[in-house]
């Protein structure tokens, strides 16, 4: 969590706008949450310094702003300062920042009414690579003038870290000078208090986000495997990067592979699959592994996923979605529900099957007993009072109550935004303030969903794509889908040709990050709950007091979280800074 005064939380204004640059001199930089999008021509209020507050084995992020005068800032990046160090000499090792220089995405024609036009802050290009290793080229980068750029800073606390508070800086330099002949050098000061509490490496809250297998490939190198001839070696490779990257922002690739690993299979997907479901995988969260894994649709392929899993350890981590948001109104995709049910009962009794839909309309097609995995739609889980629809959480509980094993979970989908076409935003008031995946809605509204998970009893969120549009990632207006942009799509691909060095890598995406902030959230809640859970489902609810009212202040969330920081640590937090 960083420590921001108010106004720094507020939308941004112009440049041009009344009180903008122009009336506090320019070049400027600073520092602003992670929970804020500043576009190019934004004016958002800085701050000098960063003060953080994370838990062992936690991620925390923030920007650093830089906004050019009337002339363009030259040969600009980002370095290391003085060591993240506490009084007694900890030092939190400089290998565990990570610097990226944001892109952005431009945006053609806005989600909906919440969105806007024009570039928008998300794809982030590494410094220094977390996956090989490989120096990128994020920096140097120039702002034109009376322009914004911003540069993200990940701080990874790692779990051995003791408590206390740190002290260090980072360095930000640029060319000066009529020629460019001199650099210039400003030092920002960074603070981080470590709380006497650890996040666990492996989600609480499961996960299971879809991805096709040959989507990496065909956006890396055009070719379904990453080669010229089918060969499963490089697509398994580079297919282990995304769901490693994956798992260190806490969330599940659940599609591992094609198909059950047999014969020419079985050697590459043990030796880059497997492991990331055994909690092996190269991973910066030692131990992470997948939560959620969906077996294959073919059902001549359940029992030797089925008989795998038995071997293997991870059955209860399965599921079968072999139906997606069955029409109410029509018989056929309940009918082929309960057909795809039956060989999965006969495998394996204990195999669980997920359905897209509400439990209303399942015990009216009499299949409520088949399901293990209820997914409604958010927007019918918490409805708008307007829209009409009922609230059947008691409905869910007694059905939870009923067998061991039975789980709730949820997902978003274009309901978020407004389904509809590309270039036919939604104007619609019904579509705006749910949680969103979208570029163009708030960082808050992207970080929300885990607090709405952890309010409505959640056990996983289920969500349909993580790659749905990755070839076409960096094109304008690329990341359109059911007109909402990057709907379905968290990664950019990282080729060599875009971004230097030598190895295709996964591009995170700020909406990743905060996927990853929301669930790092998540497990604050969790932890919270068991020592005041009346307290803590309190401050939830004061943040986000329905699904349909996430578009909050960015400084209300950072508030809620200091809070559920000092809970946690104790006397070490209520002497941290709070938020303002």
């Amino acid at each position: 969590m960083l420590s921001i005064p108010a106004a720094a939380a507020a939308s941004s204004a112009p440049l041009d706008a009344p009180g903008g640059w122009a009336s506090h001199g320019l070049p400027a930089y600073g520092v602003v949450s992670a929970t804020l999008k500043v576009r190019p021509s934004d004016r958002p209020a800085l701050r000098p310094s960063a003060a953080l507050e994370a838990a062992r084995n936690e991620f925390e992020p923030f920007q650093i702003i830089v906004v050019a005068g009337d002339e363009a800032l030259r040969a600009v990046s980002l370095t290391h300062g003085a060591a993240l160090t506490d009084a007694a000499g900890h030092v939190i090792d400089r290998r565990h920042l990570t610097f990226f220089r944001v892109g952005y995405y431009d945006v053609g024609t806005p989600s909906n009414r919440e969105g806007a036009a024009g570039p928008w802050p998300d794809p982030l290009l590494p410094d220094v690579d977390a996956y090989v290793g490989e120096r990128r080229n994020a920096f140097p980068f120039d702002v034109p003038p009376r322009q914004t750029r911003a540069i993200w800073v990940d701080v990874f606390v790692p779990p051995s870290t003791p408590p206390g508070l740190y002290r260090g800086s980072l360095v930000l330099e640029r060319l000066r000078g009529p020629r460019g002949s001199a650099r210039a050098r400003d030092t920002i000061p960074l603070a981080l208090r470590v709380g006497a509490f650890t996040l666990p490496s492996t989600a609480t809250l499961r996960t299971a986000f879809g991805m096709d297998f040959a989507e990496p490939c065909m956006a890396h190198t055009g070719t379904p495997s990453c080669s010229a001839e089918w060969d499963e070696e490089p697509a398994c490779e580079l297919r282990a990067r995304y769901l490693a990257a994956a798992l260190d922002h806490r969330f599940s690739i659940s599609d591992v592979a094609f198909q059950p690993p047999f014969g020419g299979s079985a050697g590459p997907f043990q030796r880059w699959l497997q492991p990331l479901i055994d909690g092996r995988g190269h991973t910066r969260l030692a131990g992470a592994r997948l939560t959620a894994i969906r077996l294959d649709e073919q059902p001549d392929r359940l029992g030797r996923w089925l008989a795998l899993a038995r071997a293997q350890g991870f059955l209860e981590r399965l599921f079968y979605f072999p139906v997606d948001e069955p029409d109410p109104d029509t018989q056929h995709d309940w009918a082929a529900l309960r057909q795809a049910a039956e060989p999965l009962r006969r495998f394996n009794p204990r195999a669980r099957l997920a359905l897209t839909a509400a439990l209303g309309a399942a015990r009216r097609h009499k299949v409520s007993e088949l399901v293990d995995i209820f997914v409604p739609v958010v927007n019918y889980l918490d409805p708008r009072p307007e829209s009409g629809d009922a609230v059947h959480r008691a409905d869910y509980r007694a059905w939870l109550a009923t067998r061991p094993g039975r789980e709730l979970w949820s997902y978003q989908s274009c309901m978020s935004h407004g389904c509809g076409e590309c270039g036919d935003p939604s104007p619609e008031l019904a579509d705006t303030g749910w949680p969103s995946r979208v570029i163009d809605s708030s960082a808050v509204q992207n970080r929300a969903f885990p607090w709405i998970a952890f309010l409505h009893g959640l056990s996983g969120e289920l969500y349909f794509a993580a790659t749905e549009q990755l070839a076409t990632a960096w094109e304008p207006n690329g990341l359109c889908k059911f007109s909402g942009h990057g709907d379905g799509t968290l990664f950019y691909p990282g080729t060599p040709a875009r971004i230097g060095g030598r190895t295709h890598i996964p591009i995170e995406s700020i909406r990743a990050k905060m996927l990853r902030e929301g669930l790092e959230d998540h497990e604050y809640l969790v932890l919270a709950a068991r020592r005041d859970r009346s307290k803590t489902i309190e401050l939830a609810q004061a943040l986000f007091p329905h699904a349909f009212a996430c578009a909050q202040p960015v400084q209300a969330l950072e508030r809620a979280r200091h809070r559920l920081f000092a809970l946690l640590d104790g006397a070490g937090a209520a002497s941290a800074e709070a938020p303002r």
